[in-house]
């Protein structure tokens, strides 16, 4: 049944992508391959990565510093067909009726945490 959806699924949105070791992905995307017989990366969907590698990595139990960035996303065969996109704006102050006041403190608050 969840083979059927994937085959006729458009789009996949992976997201906190940051955090899984790539093996992961370089596991899911042979299986999309036979569920799809498309041998593109992926079995041709378009996946969105969402996250933010500022935030946290991938996790390997008492791993090196080289180890833990060997396991990233950015390491993986496919990283150079991705396409990296950028949020440009802060969608939590454009809330309706939000202050200036506020406005002003929630946008010191999402530089702090940058």
């Amino acid at each position: 049944m969840q083979a059927k959806v994937l085959k006729i699924a458009k789009l996949i949105m992976w997201d906190e992508a940051t955090m899984p070791h790539r093996f992961s992905y370089e596991a899911v995307s042979p299986m999309l391959q036979d569920i799809r017989q498309n041998y593109n990366p992926f079995g041709g969907l378009t996946v969105l990565f969402a996250g933010d590698f500022r935030q946290s990595l991938a996790v390997v139990p008492c791993g090196s510093r080289a180890q833990i960035v060997s396991a990233t996303l950015k390491q993986s065969s496919f990283w150079s067909m991705i396409t990296l996109l950028q949020l440009e704006k802060n969608v939590c102050l454009l809330q309706p009726g939000m202050s200036f006041q506020r406005q002003a403190e929630e946008s010191k608050y999402a530089e702090y945490l940058l």
